[in-house]
């Protein structure tokens, strides 16, 4: 973001002359088709992207003292509406499976749907990452193809994305058999799998193209029936199911990554009326004998007070 979009934008501004004005127009060139290449703008997630690193640098320069006041608080950040989700439900789970058995992608679709791990996370997960005997991933970086063609394997996207994640024991049955087949592949190479290889990769043990994985699972998709269903969704789904079904928001929020709960009751926010209609449901349940109990004696009348 500073080096392909800001400094062009302000390297020639010393930066006690950048006004919120200055800002204003830059988010608005960024986001409208006036640019002067003729491009198309970029998204207003990405623009408030930029308008959140630019308010942490005017920050800091307000800190120490080379600023009086961060323009940046005067200026209004583009608003964005979040893309709807279309997840599975439990049944549609079942049928995109079942259609995947016979596909190269059915390990690495069923991890993204039983862990809500990222695309990015699974990509980059090795072997050493993972143990099938205690049944948990230790998501410990994330991989990037980057313009220039090149792959880098950086950190997780927050401190909390650093996390373990406990595994279904279906999934570690997926898990044990695309190793074995793994193994097999390279075998017929002449090479060996060790530990530092990477989980999901090409049969030479090169990376997958992420792009080519979400072209893959749009493909799938649509063959059997789900042509709605993003592969981002399959995060969505995973969170959406657990909370349907009970799971602790807590609980999902660390298999997730999120840094907090709030972001995770934020975003499934859509899930949650039956939660608490469940939730309800269950206290009533819970108490109903003690109601009848207490109104069968002395009356309800001492239960209100």
């Amino acid at each position: 973001m500073v080096t392909k979009h800001m400094i062009p934008a302000f390297g020639t501004h010393k930066i006690q002359k950048i006004t919120p004005e200055i800002l204003q127009r830059y988010y608005s060139d960024k986001l409208n088709n006036g640019r002067r290449d003729g491009e198309g703008g970029l998204s207003p997630r990405t623009v408030k992207h930029h308008h959140r690193l630019l308010h942490v640098i005017f920050a800091s320069a307000v800190k120490w003292r080379v600023l009086p006041r961060n323009p940046a608080d005067s200026v209004d950040p583009p608003k964005f509406q979040r893309k709807e989700m279309n997840t599975f439900d439990q049944v549609g789970l079942e049928t995109f499976l079942n259609s995947l058995k016979d596909t190269e992608y059915y390990s690495l679709f069923y991890t993204l749907l039983f862990t809500g791990m990222r695309r990015s996370e699974a990509l980059a997960l090795r072997w050493q990452d993972i143990d099938l005997d205690f049944g948990q991933i230790s998501i410990e970086r994330s991989l990037h193809h980057l313009n220039d063609r090149t792959f880098h394997f950086l950190p997780p996207k927050t401190e909390k994305s650093r996390r373990l994640v406990a595994l279904p024991p279906s999934l570690v049955m997926v898990l044990r058999k695309h190793r074995d087949n793994q193994r097999a592949m390279r075998l017929t190479m002449g090479a060996a799998v060790s530990n530092r290889d990477l989980v999901f990769s090409h049969v030479d043990g090169t990376p997958l193209l992420p792009h080519s994985i979400s072209q893959a699972w749009s493909r799938l998709a649509k063959r059997a029936g789900y042509p709605e269903v993003r592969l981002h969704d399959a995060r969505h789904s995973h969170a959406s199911l657990m909370l349907a079904l009970g799971v602790h928001p807590k609980v999902v929020s660390e298999r997730l990554g999120h840094n907090s709960i709030s972001l995770t009751l934020d975003v499934y926010s859509h899930v949650l009326p039956g939660i608490q209609e469940a939730a309800a449901l269950a206290f009533d349940e819970g108490l109903i004998n003690t109601v009848v109990k207490e109104d069968e004696s002395e009356g309800i009348r001492g239960l209100i007070y």
